[in-house]
């Protein structure tokens, strides 16, 4: 666990590079509302994916209960006893080479989250990218960084590179201290080589267990919801969660066994619906504002209740002013698409939050506005201003000019802070798409996507008036 002498993080970067479409993507987890603005397939989704699958696999890390044992790694072997002595003395007696015993600290501490991480979360992009062998080969990097350390996950060579400089480590005669996060570094130089072992193992871990805790106090839980919401559940819904379960372990089937093309945060989202149960319910004052926030998608944009019954196993809704359940292939495709983010947030959030943690949990959306009409699109984005202040970080993909022009509105309004709106607009380029940061300070962010098309729309049309009016004549 952390330690209470450490101070966690307040800033961490996501960048991915070379990966499918993307040439370079990053964005900002100190941000709340992280919104990506950009053509039709240009990589939007492909960016989400892939941060949800690494902070879902470092979460899975955290959870597993494994075994840290960090020595085994120093040169690849273990020493003998003598030589263990001498290596160690060298290590951490001789001030002159601090050095060298920051790097040896790097690269055991790196190479186990490795054997932690690296794996299985390269297993998940197999699962979910049916062309991750041609991915690969344009060398594709996930870069994960704070102001401590910073990670970069080398999907192409199966490794992590790292660095922790920003820890500060100083080193003396009797021991380490790890500058102003108080991580003590001191081994009893006295001991028997087994017992140096066993310190020096503890003391990595620490280090290790700091960096995983430093990500895990950012990110809580992560939540994916992909586009066609509707008929992912209704189509998945015909044959339950086996598929699901063995789509998410593709890579693993031997035999010639031929399946869906499901990604694995299409099967995770499926199979955390399919898993509600009629006890997930608020019952912590902390729900308040999400419960809040579901209460009014229900009242102002659905006209009903969002359910779980837990006999079908399915997700229903029950209209406003009548005496029925309808599951989601009975109504409407607005009701279809908006009814499973309640589910989310009144179910699986509040249900799956750790409490340990700074995040109440990133919840990646794509295109929440689909089959939204713009009155109601407007509504969502005030509601989703009000999580965001509940402590959920909400990553979403958006075709809408009226999504964009709301938040907008909503910063110029002091609603939404401006700090907390990270715009961003992919764009192609010649090597792939390149994410841009757009201009935002207290008036709301530059339109740099949806302008263009305003205003060749609006060209156009004067151009007809006035061929029309010179036809008249």
């Amino acid at each position: 666990m952390e330690s209470d002498n450490v101070e966690r993080a307040v800033s961490m970067k996501i960048k991915i590079v070379n990966f499918g479409p993307i040439k370079e993507f990053e964005f900002d987890l100190s941000k709340k509302l992280i919104v990506t603005y950009g053509d039709n397939n240009i990589g939007k989704s492909y960016a989400m994916q892939v941060v949800y699958l690494l902070f879902k696999k470092i979460i899975d890390v955290s959870t597993s209960g494994r075994t840290i044992n960090l020595f085994s790694y120093i040169k690849g072997t273990r020493l003998d006893k003598d030589k263990e002595l001498g290596y160690l003395a060298e290590l951490f007696e001789n001030k002159a080479d601090e050095n060298r015993l920051f790097k040896e600290i790097e690269s055991v501490v790196f190479r186990n989250i490795t054997n932690d991480v690296m794996y299985d979360f390269e297993d998940s992009c197999y699962n979910t990218f049916g062309n991750f062998d041609e991915i690969l080969k344009k060398n594709p990097h996930v870069y994960v960084s704070t102001d401590e350390f910073c990670m970069d996950f080398d999907l192409k060579e199966e490794k992590i590179n790292g660095s922790i400089t920003g820890l500060k480590i100083l080193i003396s005669y009797d021991g380490s201290i790890w500058g102003d996060n108080k991580l003590e570094f001191d081994i009893d130089m006295s001991s028997t080589g087994g017992d140096i072992r066993q310190q020096i193992d503890a003391k990595l871990a620490q280090v290790h267990t700091h960096i995983i805790f430093t990500i895990l106090n950012q990110v809580g839980q992560v939540y994916f919801m992909p586009a066609s919401r509707t008929g992912i559940y209704s189509g998945m819904s015909a044959f339950g969660s086996i598929v699901a379960e063995l789509s998410k372990r593709r890579s693993d089937i031997t035999s010639r066994i031929e399946l869906p093309g499901i990604s694995e945060p299409i099967s995770d989202y499926f199979i955390s619906l399919s898993n509600i149960s009629n006890n997930d319910k608020f019952d912590k004052d902390i729900d308040n504002v999400i419960k809040a926030c579901c209460d009014k998608i229900e009242g102002s944009i659905l006209l009903g209740q969002v359910t779980f019954d837990s006999h079908k196993n399915l997700l229903m809704y029950a209209p406003n002013n009548m005496d029925a359940q309808l599951t989601m292939a009975e109504v409407s495709s607005m009701v279809s698409e908006v009814s499973p983010i309640v589910a989310f947030l009144k179910y699986i959030i509040v249900k799956k939050q750790s409490l340990s943690s700074e995040s109440r949990g990133i919840l990646f959306i794509e295109e929440p506005e689909a089959h939204l009409h713009p009155n109601n699109q407007v509504k969502l984005m005030e509601i989703f201003t009000e999580l965001t202040n509940a402590g959920i970080t909400l990553v979403m993909s958006s075709h809408s000019n009226y999504v964009f022009n709301k938040l907008n509105n909503l910063v110029l309004s002091g609603k939404l802070d401006y700090n907390i709106y990270e715009p961003i607009l992919l764009e192609k380029g010649e090597d792939g798409s390149v994410s841009k940061l757009m201009h935002i300070d207290e008036c709301g962010a530059d339109d740099e996507n949806f302008i263009d098309v305003s205003e060749a729309l609006y060209n156009e049309r004067e151009q007809i008036i006035q061929e029309h009016n010179e036809g008249v004549e």
